[in-house]
């Protein structure tokens, strides 16, 4: 009779806890569910990586000006000085890369030189556009909740992987509201990224006439005007034909 008792004991006490592990585990995934329904909502997020123009979001202005919190640190850091690069070097670049056709680029009268933008890295580090003239470089609009600027990343990790010895470069530019306490984390959850990532690019978004939406990418000639811009994923060839194109120019 005190056996029976005992296990009858058992299985309520098995029961009762049971029951008290699916409620927190319901409590939580409810949870989950308003986070992400409240993600979804707000202005500026979407699956299609469309985004509210970058000069209506608010910025935080201490990164914007000033260098992130200390200790942080970014990828590698983008060569600030002006490169010579030499007509052999890029022939054997691209006699390795893929063949794709490669368009005729608009008269130099017709690029538009950007203003002179000063960036800041994960790192702190400060980058000036115009200190990296003789480089062909691209700089390409993102943000961490876009599903295709996540997309377009292992692109544009192969392009700096291919492209880098005949002086391409690549700046990713963040137009995150939550500036470095979005861009942080996410960048330290993907180490494959080999370019510098600019936190909080918003203020470069406006000076270059505001971005409708992203990814947005605008290819910059080796004396720094404007090649193209890109707007939305684009297909390798496309991207990479003016790559290729714009590292041959001047050689």
């Amino acid at each position: 009779m005190r056996l029976r008792t005992l296990i009858l004991l058992a299985l309520l006490l098995t029961a009762w806890g049971c029951g008290r592990d699916q409620a927190e585990t319901a409590a939580h995934q409810e949870s989950d569910r308003a986070q992400v329904a409240a993600e979804a909502e707000e202005p500026g997020r979407g699956s299609s990586g469309s985004v509210t123009p970058v000069d209506e979001q608010p910025t935080d202005a201490a990164h914007v000006a000033g260098e992130p919190p200390e200790g942080q640190s970014g990828k590698r850091t983008a060569a600030t000085e002006p490169l010579e690069i030499t007509a052999a070097a890029v022939s054997e670049v691209l006699s390795d890369a893929p063949e794709y056709p490669r368009p005729e680029l608009p008269p130099s009268d017709e690029r538009q030189r950007p203003p002179d933008l000063r960036l800041v890295d994960l790192a702190g580090d400060e980058i000036e556009l115009r200190q990296m003239q003789g480089q062909v470089v691209l700089l390409a609009f993102w943000a961490t909740w876009c599903r295709p600027c996540i997309m377009e990343i292992p692109h544009l990790v192969h392009l700096v992987e291919t492209y880098a010895d005949a002086g391409f470069e690549v700046l990713g530019v963040s137009v995150d509201r939550g500036g470095m306490r979005a861009v942080k984390p996410f960048v330290d959850r993907h180490p494959e990224i080999n370019y510098p990532i600019i936190p909080n690019g918003v203020p470069a978004a406006q000076t270059l006439g505001g971005i409708r939406s992203i990814p947005t990418s605008f290819l910059l000639d080796r004396q720094g005007r404007v090649l193209r811009a890109f707007v939305g994923l684009q297909p390798p060839e496309v991207l990479e034909g003016h790559i290729q194109a714009a590292l041959l120019e001047s050689l």
